[in-house]
C-alpha cells in the first residue's frame, strides 16, 4: 500500500508544477487549489458465501459462512489543483472499518454412525478494513456566489483486511447425537486491487477561503481472497459513500 501512496503523491506533486507553469484560472479568473476534511459514511455493503469442505470421521464435513457487512463510518482526506480553466486533478484517500457478522452452519459427521450428520449452527465477527486511494480528474463548473462543485471520477486503489473463518468448535458431548455450536475460528488476509469511481462535492464558502460541503462517492473494486481450503473467494470492495466535513479553496 505505500508505494500507491507514494504514486499518487507523485501525481499531485506533478500537477502542483504544471499547474505553477502556466496561467491557471477558472471561469471568473481565479488560481484554485483545493482541500477538504469529511466525516464520511458507507451503508450496509454486500454478503458474500464460502463453504469449506474437508475429511473427518472417513465421511467429509461441510462449513458455510456467509459475510454480511454492516454500515460504517470512516474518514476522507481529499486535496488538488487545477490545471486550466476548470479541470483539476486530485487525490483523495479514504478509510473504513466495519465488523462484518459471519453466519456459520456445519454439517459434522458423527464420530459412530455413517451417513448420520449432525448440524450446528452459530455466528461469528470478523474484521474488514478498507483503505482507499482515488485519483481523480475533475470539472469545476462556472459559479457566480459563494458556491463551489467538483464533478470528478477515476482510478482507485484498494487494500482490504478481512477475517475469513477456518473452522467450527462444538460442544459435542457423549453420546454425540446433539452437537451446539460453540464458537468459530478465523484469519486474517490483506489484499490489494484496482476500480474505480465517480463522484462529485458542492461547497459553499462561508468565509473567502474557508466552507462546509457534502460530497457523495461510488466506487467499486473486485479483490481475490484464498480460503482455509485453498478456494478463491471473491469480495467487493467500496460501494455509495457520503461525506460532509470542512472544505479549502486556495487561490
Amino acid at each position: 500500500m505505500r508505494h500507491h501512496l507514494v504514486f499518487a503523491a507523485l501525481l499531485i506533486t506533478t500537477a502542483a508544477h504544471s499547474a505553477r507553469a502556466q496561467t491557471v484560472t477558472t471561469a471568473d479568473g481565479r488560481d484554485l487549489g483545493y482541500f477538504a476534511v469529511s466525516g464520511v459514511y458507507q451503508p450496509n455493503s454486500s454478503s458474500v458465501q464460502d463453504t469449506l469442505t474437508r475429511p473427518s470421521f472417513a465421511e467429509t464435513e461441510t462449513v458455510t459462512s456467509t459475510y454480511t457487512g454492516s454500515s460504517a463510518r470512516g474518514f476522507d482526506l481529499t486535496g488538488g489543483v487545477t490545471l486550466r480553466r476548470n479541470v483539476a486533478v486530485g487525490v483523495a484517500v479514504t478509510r473504513f472499518a466495519r465488523s462484518k457478522l459471519a453466519t456459520v452452519s456445519a454439517s459434522i459427521p458423527h464420530p459412530f454412525f455413517f451417513n448420520r450428520p449432525r448440524q450446528i449452527a452459530g455466528a461469528t465477527a470478523v474484521v474488514h478494513r478498507e483503505t482507499a486511494v482515488h485519483i481523480h480528474a475533475a470539472w469545476i463548473p462556472p459559479l457566480e456566489g459563494p458556491w463551489y462543485v467538483l464533478v470528478f471520477g477515476g482510478p482507485s486503489i484498494f487494500n482490504v483486511r478481512q477475517g475469513l473463518v477456518t473452522d467450527v468448535v462444538a460442544n459435542d458431548p457423549y453420546p454425540y447425537d446433539a452437537p451446539t455450536f460453540a464458537s468459530a475460528s478465523a484469519e486474517e488476509q490483506s489484499h490489494s486491487g484496482v476500480g474505480g469511481h465517480v463522484g462529485a462535492d458542492v461547497s459553499f464558502m462561508f468565509l473567502q477561503n474557508v466552507g462546509v460541503g457534502v460530497g457523495v462517492r461510488l466506487s467499486r473494486a473486485t479483490l481475490t481472497f484464498t480460503d482455509a481450503v485453498g478456494q478463491s473467494l471473491k469480495i467487493d470492495a467500496g460501494g455509495a459513500e457520503v461525506g460532509v466535513g470542512l472544505r479549502l479553496w486556495f487561490r
